[in-house]
């Protein structure tokens, strides 16, 4: 007895498998897509004890369908960094905050900046 599927058996369920793989991106795309405009902040460090937030906000999604966005963060040992393109990964460790709470954080990182200009220019 010939247990071996027919052609059409296995075109089947390649189309079977086919659609589903297309179900599952469409959903990946729908669920990244939902996530742009919203702002976070994430529990940052350099693998040590001292910790920190970094704050962002989801732009948009780029052409390899990684959610990109801008992130702030101004570490204990006095290091500011703004990346206006950073890749924005889902995460556990992420909590979604208002975007009152990130214009603030902002508000804060931009007072930071500049008082530590305006102490070089003296």
């Amino acid at each position: 007895m010939n247990n071996r599927p027919t052609k059409q058996q296995v075109e089947k369920a390649h189309d079977i498998l086919k659609r589903e793989k297309e179900y599952t991106e469409a959903s990946k795309a729908a669920e990244r897509a939902r996530h742009v405009g919203k702002c976070f902040r994430y529990r940052n460090s350099y693998g040590g004890s001292d910790r920190w937030w970094m704050y962002g906000i989801i732009t948009h999604i780029d052409t390899m369908n990684n959610l990109r966005g801008w992130t702030i963060q101004h570490t204990p040992h006095n290091v500011i960094e703004l990346d206006t393109n950073a890749r924005c990964n889902i995460s556990d460790n992420m909590e979604f905050i208002t975007k009152n709470e990130f214009n603030e954080a902002v508000r804060d990182f931009y007072t930071t900046i500049t008082d530590q200009i305006a102490e070089c220019m003296e």
